[in-house]
């Protein structure tokens, strides 16, 4: 909702530059970009973190090949404007409440306001899991579980073919219909990434700070009713066994 408002809000005043881009990270829900493009603005993703973020606003201040208006990611971190290279709490806090001014004066709440982009782009919706790792040596555990999903990746969940596979690791896509392999286009990072073919994602990773595997599941449809029934599906497959 905040990039909508954000592209909306500049281009009324005539400040969205016409090189405008908007930055999530790879785990973050996929409508942004969605809303990016549809509205003009390149969006662009980056690993997990906010210091790739921050790389690449240093890197378009030095390039001008684009300008950076927003950035986020999916545990509420948001940055809007350059002069801040981490996730700011109060910026974020100060622009819902001029979005929510904004869509008071229409009559609208930001609930109401965030219904309408559903209604315009599509439902979509995440969730995590949390899989906990025991044991004195929970680093290799879990470099160990995804070494085995490496090498034997999911070819369905929940019944729903995967149609690419993404490695962070070794930098690949992989079209399994066709076998074609392209670049990811980020550096390498132990991660996992199964796009299914009802338009589902699910994205697996270790994470860096916890011992845990993390299950990023993104869901689209029609209606509500229909994200919350994909994701609860995909949320009970069993990943590991």
């Amino acid at each position: 909702m905040l990039v909508s408002y954000i592209i909306a809000a500049r281009r009324s005043i005539g400040r969205l530059p016409e090189n405008a881009c908007a930055i999530r990270s790879v785990v973050s829900s996929p409508l942004f970009d969605t809303i990016c493009r549809d509205n003009g603005v390149e969006p662009v993703c980056v690993l997990t973190g906010f210091k790739y973020i921050g790389e690449k606003i240093k890197e378009y201040a030095v390039d001008g090949s684009h300008t950076f208006i927003f950035g986020y990611e999916e545990s509420q971190g948001f940055l809007s404007g350059g002069y801040v290279r981490d996730k700011d709490g109060v910026a974020a806090a100060l622009l819902i409440a001029e979005a929510a001014s904004h869509y008071k004066s229409f009559g609208k709440s930001l609930y109401e306001a965030l219904y309408d982009i559903y209604d315009k782009y599509g439902w979509a919706k995440e969730t995590i899991l949390n899989i906990k790792i025991e044991g004195a040596l929970p680093m290799q555990e879990m470099s160990a579980k995804m070494a085995a999903l490496r090498a034997s990746p999911f070819k369905t969940i929940c019944g729903t073919d995967v149609v690419r596979i993404r490695d962070y690791a070794a930098g690949t896509v992989r079209d399994i219909k066709t076998g074609a392999v392209t670049s990811t286009g980020l550096p390498k990072s132990d991660m996992l990434f199964f796009e299914l073919s009802d338009g589902s994602n699910v994205i697996i990773r270790p994470s860096g700070t916890e011992p845990k595997i993390k299950i990023y599941i993104q869901a689209n449809g029609a209606d509500s009713v229909e994200v919350d029934q994909k994701l609860d599906t995909l949320a009970a497959f069993k990943y590991f066994g």
